[in-house]
């Protein structure tokens, strides 16, 4: 099994959830073929916190009880999180629970974005320690997105575009110069441009993705959406397009965009008030790694991206194993 994270826990089952994610790490990579209840205490026990007050293995010492239960507690915590996975996504969901063993889905169909997005999660577990500063985990994320939103408005590659400047290119043919990509934008959406001018060059005015849902006409009051790619944990939060997009000031047609964030942690770190109180204020349709898998499928994918995908992923368990050992 992969090292456990040592991280600290501030409270609404985080520490169950973070051991799901390492469960899904271990079985998603082929580290492990299964991972049962008493594996999984076993692995919290040998491992405590770093200011564990009690930090003996439970057969070193009867003292160590209390911390043997917290570890019960935390695995038994991380299993019901999974089971709760399982049965909001179904099939749509890689692992599988019989009892007290979770095992990796014999069917699944998206094996690779759901091994890529896992060790996307894992960057978070292991800060600093895969030689990995992000770049193209971002890149490669960014270049989903597109898909992503494809999927989730039902509509062709044609109408979801990368918008975002990350590798130095823009997607779908786009211009790298913002107001000439704004322009070409403006063409392909059928909407009239606005009047906004000295627009930095290599801009993206926090939009990584453009998708909308065509209606033939050039009139206004279509479905448009704004994605959002972070790999960073909790960095979706505080993203935001500039308002520019929904004042008339790039598109002079365009009504306010739906803003959707895409991420690799589970929604269910950030507690349910802050939860409520950030869409109230900043609305948003929140895609983690668990919606983005229930929505998106190896096949929707086109090959080149799926291959780098594939060869990123590779890297980073070859790093894993070496810090490992």
């Amino acid at each position: 099994m992969y090292q456990l994270p040592h991280q600290e826990f501030s409270g609404n089952g985080e520490g169950g959830i973070i051991y799901a994610d390492w469960v899904e790490l271990n079985i998603l990579t082929q580290k492990m073929d299964s991972l049962s209840l008493s594996d999984v205490i076993a692995s919290i026990a040998k491992n405590p916190l770093d200011n564990s007050e009690s930090s003996e293995h439970r057969l070193d010492s009867e003292d160590s009880a209390g911390y043997w239960q917290s570890a019960e507690d935390t695995a038994e915590s991380a299993f019901s999180e999974i089971k709760q996975r399982i049965c909001w996504y179904g099939d749509r969901y890689p692992l599988r629970s019989e009892r007290d063993l979770i095992t990796a889905s014999p069917s699944y169909d998206s094996n690779t974005v759901a091994k890529f997005l896992i060790l996307l999660r894992s960057r978070h577990f292991y800060q600093c320690a895969l030689g990995d500063d992000g770049n193209m985990a971002g890149q490669l994320f960014e270049e989903l997105l597109p898909h992503i939103l494809k999927c989730l408005l039902g509509i062709n590659c044609d109408t979801a575009i990368r918008f975002g400047v990350a590798g130095g290119s823009r997607g779908n043919g786009l211009p790298n110069d913002t107001n000439d990509a704004l322009t070409e934008l403006s063409r392909k959406m059928n909407l009239s441009r606005g009047n906004l001018s000295n627009i930095r060059k290599d801009a993206d005015l926090g939009a990584d993705s453009i998708a909308w849902k065509p209606l033939g006409d050039s009139l206004c009051g279509k479905l448009i959406t704004i994605g959002q790619a972070t790999i960073s944990e909790g960095e979706w939060i505080h993203k935001d397009p500039s308002p520019k997009w929904g004042n008339g000031r790039l598109f002079s047609s365009m009504l306010k965009p739906t803003i959707v964030a895409s991420f690799v942690e589970s929604i269910s770190l950030t507690k349910n008030s802050q939860l409520n109180g950030l869409l109230s204020t900043k609305p948003k349709i929140l895609l983690d790694r668990f919606r983005i898998l229930f929505i998106l499928k190896d096949t929707d994918i086109p090959s080149d991206l799926l291959n780098r995908m594939d060869e990123w992923s590779e890297t980073m368990l070859h790093r894993i194993y070496q810090y490992e050992n």
